[in-house]
């Protein structure tokens, strides 16, 4: 049996599931299954193996040879079929055949004889009536039947029914037997009573004796005992305790002769899983001098007994147990009976056991518990015992390997006081180096002293990987429900609209999150105001975005306002329109949650409602990876792009607020802006309200008096043609602007005729809406509507660029270089071919007094000119190519420095080219006969 100790050993551990409560041996095991017991005992003793992967195949086949080897086991033979790996008798059956040692000694015992024909059929699957047929000739049935034609099948399954064989696995001939009915039908043999010979020659004879497969073949004593862990140090870690032993079966007959079972301490294989709570059956091998406990199972016909898990518990004193009939949602409840006479209460796999139930009341209280098991052993009046699995748990942030430390968690294999197991979520045992940072440690830890969570202590660690990907549709209270599964928030701090990735433990609890860049959302509250068009009077908001739009959303059925948690729309009401604006309870006005104009976090569902608002102030208590700062004397810093010591960055959200302070704005006072509002001259103070991530980045900020302004990133246009109308839903009055951008047809829509709005790049030139027409250039800030927009010339100064008259134009040129250092070569950017009033520049061209002659443009520097002169000439071939383009074209580019203006200029049909930043373009080209008309 030495051997059959460490296949059981290996099976037992591989049997660990999650609860301390399961007892199932196999992931596709259920503890409920009528052949549950079967398979776990028979694993145990390493008669019926299961699969690599933890699993078992009960619902499989299996074939002849498979289960004439399951036999032969059974018969303690197993080295012996080692010995016996020779050629068979079966022509199908050779020595190289991994099950012709068991073939051979089961055809030696007559347990099989084939088919007649010489074979044996290795790899058909064995029937039900083939399987029986082994078991009772195993058993030493076979005689009986010598004489009685047609035995096969009937008499054999007849006996087998006789002595108990098939209980729990019925089957009929013909029928595939599967794992489960052959680990049942086997399982029941190892307790009938044997058939042996008890007289020979003229008087032979054969008679049923005292004895079991279980008792004489495997040396291994069935036992109706309790059996509780002894201690969790490394010497007592694989002992048991067995009290009230029970003998059953046979005599148990060892090296010393027939003896009773004491109640005693005795060695039990690694790993060994205890049902705690539980009137058990063990199963003890005393092969050798020392006796080892190989499995422990639930006793038959006792241990009534109910699961519930943490989520359904409502309350419990010491007469019943209140419980959720389906969930907290359905709110149906009912009750078990508990014992008159006390309960007993097992934590884990403690040594130590109450009657109180607070340390349960307690575990559930702060979230700990997995589920919670009621057992009635002996009681009369209700259930006698209670089981709760108490667990922690936490996500893998660092492993230290010099130390086997993970976190808070140490898993040093010296440690003689703390043992442990690690095991992965099939229960299968893993190694220390088998975890990963982002993994989520569960661990279930017991302790083995004579008062609570006192002792050394075993850890059982199960560790996961579990991540669910997607977004927070619902959030209430602790429950939130990510694509339609509800999860338990154990981080207080998610919300509705929430997106990421999320840590989850085997409970189901979501421990930590990575969220997406998307997931938290702001922008500038404008106005709560109850909507009484329609049939209902709804509450609505109206939100300045972080897109420059005025978005207008209702509300959920439930809102966390300033809170994670919700409260019910149905039962609150505007108290006031004016900001900030309060909401409160119906019933008793209170409490008032306060949302002011101004920055606020929100998230909104499905169907675009929002479902949390938060106040400016809130936030940081809410996504604690932001804070919020004010400041009424901000400086600008443009050597690193912060403000109030805070930095500018590509994403950062900048709106102009017009007005001194939030409350009493109006949609114009809003415009999104950008870094080019602020004035870097180490005086000027700006009053600002802004959120900043962990980074020290500003998020998203809102400049108060300040103008909007036209960023150097911001889309250029060139005018395109005359301006139109329109008004928005708020009934202002709009003016549209058409023209090219990029080369693409676009239009953007003014509601101010402002000059501190529309303002010129040289920062002198009065400009207006009037002077907005087809040729002008223009940079502006994108959104609903345009709050700035910078006049890089205006059709007038393009006109007087075009015909080379400096008097015409309104723009200071200032000195020209065309070789800037810091503005580039001027023609790094020449013009090189014009096709369909596209016009595209040629960067590598750097000849200073030479002729570039594409067939359709020509291009001639001059080295003693300050100017390129341009000169369009007719394609012959297709004319259609020049010949009456008008209008006004824009290439792809970057906008640096918009401030850089650049003439180009001759008597014939003129490109106007403006530099930005020596890489970027803008181009005009006017015909000689139409000029700018459109």
């Amino acid at each position: 049996m030495k051997n059959l100790k460490k296949i059981a050993a290996l099976v037992i551990v591989l049997a660990m599931a999650l609860s301390t409560v399961s007892f199932a041996a196999y992931t596709d095991v259920a503890v409920d299954a009528s052949y549950n017991e079967a398979v776990t005992v028979m694993s145990a003793l390493g008669l019926l193996k299961g699969y690599e992967d933890g699993s078992f195949g009960p619902d499989k086949t299996i074939t002849r040879a498979e289960f004439a080897a399951v036999v032969v086991r059974m018969l303690g033979m197993e080295d012996a079929a080692a010995g016996a790996a020779t050629a068979t008798n079966f022509t199908d059956v050779p020595a190289s055949h991994w099950a012709a040692g068991y073939v051979k000694i089961a055809n030696q015992k007559e347990i099989i004889l084939g088919y007649g024909d010489g074979t044996f059929g290795p790899d058909d699957e064995v029937t039900y009536e083939q399987a029986i047929k082994m078991l009772v000739c195993a058993l030493g049935y076979a005689p009986m039947f010598a004489d009685v034609k047609d035995a096969y099948p009937t008499s054999y399954m007849a006996q087998a029914n006789t002595l108990g064989m098939t209980v729990g696995a019925n089957g009929k001939i013909g029928d595939k037997a599967t794992r489960a009915i052959v680990a049942r039908l086997a399982y029941n043999a190892l307790d009938d009573k044997l058939m042996e010979q008890t007289g020979f020659g003229t008087d032979k004879e054969f008679k049923q004796v005292n004895k079991t497969l279980l008792s004489d073949y495997l040396k291994v004593v069935k036992v109706n005992a309790n059996v509780d862990p002894v201690g969790f140090d490394a010497e007592d870690a694989d002992k048991v305790a067995i009290s009230n032993p029970e003998l059953l079966g046979v005599e148990y007959v060892n090296s010393y002769g027939t003896q009773s079972f004491a109640a005693s301490t005795y060695d039990a294989v690694e790993g060994l899983d205890i049902p705690r709570g539980y009137a058990v059956t063990a199963f003890v091998d005393f092969s050798d001098d020392d006796e080892v406990v190989l499995a422990v199972v639930p006793r038959a016909g006792k241990n009534e007994s109910v699961t519930i898990t943490a989520k359904q518990f409502v309350n419990i004193d010491s007469s019943k147990l209140e419980y959720y009939v389906v969930s907290e949602e359905d709110g149906k409840t009912d009750e078990f009976k508990l014992d008159t006479n006390g309960v007993k209460v097992y934590r884990n796999n403690d040594i130590y056991t109450t009657t109180a139930t607070t340390n349960l009341t307690t575990a559930i209280a702060g979230g700990s518990v997995l589920d919670i098991t009621l057992i009635s052993n002996n009681a009369t009046s209700g259930y006698d015992v209670i089981v709760y699995t108490d667990y922690e748990s936490d996500v893998v942030d660092d492993i230290y390997d010099n130390s086997y430390r993970v976190d808070s968690y140490t898993m040093d294999p010296e440690d003689e006081n703390n043992t442990f197991d690690i095991v992965n979520e099939k229960g299968e045992k893993i190694d220390f180096a088998d975890i990963k940072v982002n993994d989520v440690i569960n661990a279930i830890v017991s302790y083995d002293g004579t008062t609570f969570k006192g002792g050394n202590k075993y850890t059982k660690f199960i560790v996961t990987s579990n991540k669910v990907e997607g977004a927070i549709s619902e959030l209430s209270g602790s429950k939130v429900y990510i694509n339609g599964t509800e999860y338990t928030d154990a981080t207080g701090l998610l919300k509705a609209g929430d997106k990421g990735t999320f840590y989850v433990d085997i409970a189901d609890k979501i421990l930590d999150k990575d969220l997406d860049a998307s997931s938290r959302t702001f922008g500038i509250l404008y106005a709560i105001y109850n909507d009484t068009n329609g049939a209902d009077n709804e509450t609505k908001a109206t939100i300045y975005t972080k897109d420059g739009k005025f978005e207008t959303y209702g509300f959920a059925k439930n809102v966390g306002f300033n809170s994670t948690t919700t409260v019910a729309m149905s039962d609150l009401e505007l108290d006031s329109l004016t900001a900030p604006t309060k909401i409160q309870k119906k019933a008793d006005s209170s409490p008032v949650y306060a949302i002011a104009q101004g920055i606020v976090m929100y998230s909104v569902n499905s169907s675009n409602d929002i479902n949390q608002l938060v106040n400016f102030a809130t936030i940081d208590s809410i996504a604690t990876e932001y804070s919020d700062f004010t400041s009424t004397t901000a400086k600008f810093d443009s050597d690193d792009d912060t403000i109030g010591g805070n930095a500018i960055v590509d994403s950062t959200v900048v709106i102009a607020n017009k007005k001194s302070a939030f409350g009493s704005n109006v949609k114009d006072d809003f415009s999104i802006s950008s870094k080019a509002i602020f004035t870097d001259d180490n005086t000027t103070t700006y009053s600002i309200q802004g959120l900043v991530d962990e980074n020290d980045e500003i998020v998203i900020m809102a400049a108060h008096n300040a103008t909007p302004k036209a960023s150097n990133t911001d889309p250029v246009m060139i005018i395109s043609k005359s301006q139109g109308t329109g008004t928005t839903e708020d009934g202002d009055s709009y003016t549209t602007i058409r023209g090219f951008v990029n080369g693409v047809q676009k239009s953007i829509n003014v509601i101010v005729n402002d000059p501190t709005n529309i303002y010129h790049a040289d920062g002198t030139t009065p400009v207006g809406l009037s002077a907005l027409t087809p040729g002008s250039i223009i940079q502006y800030s994108e959104g609903d509507i345009v709050p700035a927009i910078k006049v890089i010339a205006t059709a007038a100064q393009v006109v007087a660029a075009a015909e080379n008259d400096p008097s015409k134009t309104k723009l200071t040129l200032g000195t020209t270089d065309y070789k800037d250092d810091v503005k580039g070569y001027l023609y790094s950017g020449t013009l090189y071919s014009y096709n369909n009033g596209i016009a595209y520049f040629d960067p590598t061209d750097t000849d200073s007094d030479s002729v570039v002659d594409t067939g359709a443009v020509k291009v001639k520097f001059s080295a003693a000119a300050p100017t390129v002169k341009v000169t369009l000439t007719k394609d012959t071939a297709t004319p259609a190519n020049y010949n009456g383009v008008k209008g006004v074209y824009a290439n792809n580019y970057s906008i640096a420095d918009a401030d850089t203006f650049r003439n180009f200029g001759s008597a014939a049909d003129t490109a106007i080219v403006y530099l930005f930043d020596g890489e970027a373009l803008a181009c005009i080209v006017i015909d000689e006969n139409e000029n700018i008309n459109r």
